[in-house]
């Protein structure tokens, strides 16, 4: 089978950011949404932890990328409690290209 190339100056959806850079910036979205929507909620605030400690070298969790493929359900709803649909679509375009 033939190898396709893909023409990167026409497709749309042709990122030139790297999964780490990718993933990375979807954490820092899912961390302002925690101090701004869910400040008081265990569960989120214990995900700051973990994303917090993975950022310092502490931990099993050794990568963003993990991290959020591990709560990606929970993402899910926490981008629709906070109405944030443009986060949920970009959420949705990681869990094709890196998860």
């Amino acid at each position: 089978m033939p190898k396709t190339e893909i023409n990167q100056e026409n497709d749309s959806d042709y990122s030139p950011m790297t999964d780490k850079e990718k993933t990375e910036s979807m954490l820092d979205r899912v961390l302002e949404l925690i101090d701004t929507h869910k400040k008081n909620d265990k569960y989120w605030l214990h995900f700051k932890q973990k994303a917090a400690d993975m950022r310092n070298g502490i931990g099993p969790i050794s990568d963003a990328q993990f991290l959020l493929h591990c709560n990606v359900y929970y993402l899910r709803e926490l981008f629709e409690d906070c109405n944030d649909y443009e986060g949920l679509t970009i959420l949705e375009q990681l869990e094709v290209d890196c998860f």
